[in-house]
């Protein structure tokens, strides 16, 4: 009997040592306060402010800078042609030559007067001294030596205006005039184009008023021909709004190297408009979730979720509209580890280069 009760009691002491070791193992720990998470480390940058640019397209018609039609200052029969249509032709250049006779005649019958005249007024000069001749007659003689020297150059201009020059160099149009032909002051002969520049007009919506001035950028590319974009910059803006249209004009001035575009040619415009200032940032800063695109802002040594919105975008970096300030650091690199209000230590980047700084910000990962 005695040897079963010792038995049983070594029963019970097992049974109850082995309670407490379940317990002891499954008791939660005193409690020492809250926990505090660990550091996240990230790269982060200063935001930047930039406008964010806004593109106006607009269909223009081009002009040459300069640009006249050709019509001759007399009247006569054509004897040559000096020009190739098409071909460009140099300031003050012949283009059209009318028969010369009567005016080169005209010219000698000037100048024989003219001479006659003043051989006449030294004759009174010299005999006005002992009084044969009065002062009146030497002064009339005086005005005859005017009056000729006006008809000579009177008389030389017509002859000029028998040969049609160029007012400024320029290509040369088409004409229909062949020597031989009768022409006279009404007779069109051909066009001249200055097509070192060109000047397109066109129109954008009166939205954009406030911000287009003379000196803004465009770049203008012709519809037809699919070359090269020419580069210029506005010129002139309109005075008004069209009422109608809701818009208003604007001029621009176009480099046209080699004089190739043509004028009359139809070109898209485009031109880039300053918009707001919104914050910029590397496109690895933006994360997305259930509520939309967001980046982590560190606001006293921890992590802050901010919404932001991609406003425009462009070569690696996005623009956005979050509430942010100057001076403001935003995680670049290590943004999906963070949580609400966790510390962040932030990891200087090595000097060569943000791939550098990751595979640092990996090494302390």
């Amino acid at each position: 009997m005695r040897r079963r009760a010792a038995i049983a009691a070594l029963c019970v002491l097992a049974v109850l040592a082995l309670a407490l070791v379940w317990w002891r193992a499954t008791a939660p720990a005193p409690d020492s306060g809250p926990r505090t998470p660990r550091a996240a480390p990230v790269l982060t940058e200063t935001v930047r402010w930039s406008a964010a640019n806004t593109t106006v397209e607009a269909v223009g018609t081009a002009r040459a800078r300069r640009s006249v039609m050709l019509f001759p200052a007399a009247a006569g029969e054509v004897k040559e042609v000096l020009f190739r249509p098409g071909h460009p032709v140099r300031a003050g250049a012949a283009l059209l030559r009318l028969d010369t006779r009567r005016a080169e005649l005209a010219v000698a019958q000037a100048r024989v007067a003219l001479r006659e005249a003043h051989e006449l007024l030294q004759r009174y000069e010299r005999t006005g001294d002992i009084g044969a001749v009065s002062a009146t007659q030497i002064d009339q003689g005086r005005n005859a030596v005017d009056a000729a020297r006006i008809a000579l150059a009177q008389a030389e201009v017509d002859l000029a205006d028998r040969t049609l020059r160029a007012p400024f160099a320029g290509h040369v149009g088409l004409t229909d005039i062949d020597p031989g032909d009768r022409v006279d002051m009404t007779t069109e002969i051909a066009t001249l184009d200055d097509r070192t520049e060109l000047l397109i007009d066109f129109v954008v919506p009166e939205a954009h008023v406030d911000v287009v001035r003379a000196g803004t950028p465009i770049t203008a590319r012709p519809w037809t021909t699919g070359g090269e974009p020419l580069q210029g910059v506005v010129e002139t803006v309109g005075t008004r709004v069209d009422p109608q249209q809701r818009s208003f004009a604007l001029r621009a001035r176009v480099a046209n190297p080699g004089a190739q575009a043509l004028p009359g040619l139809s070109f898209r415009v485009a031109l880039e408009l300053p918009g707001r200032r919104l914050p910029v940032l590397p496109e690895a800063a933006i994360v997305w979730g259930g509520e939309g695109s967001a980046l982590w802002k560190v606001h006293d040594g921890k992590a802050m979720r901010v919404p932001a919105v991609i406003v425009q975008r462009r070569e690696g970096e996005v623009l956005v509209d979050a509430p942010l300030q100057e001076g403001d650091r935003v995680v670049v690199e290590g943004v999906q580890r963070l949580r609400e209000g966790m510390p962040v230590d932030i990891v200087d980047p090595a000097p060569n280069g943000p791939a550098t700084g990751a595979s640092t910000l990996g090494a302390t990962r």
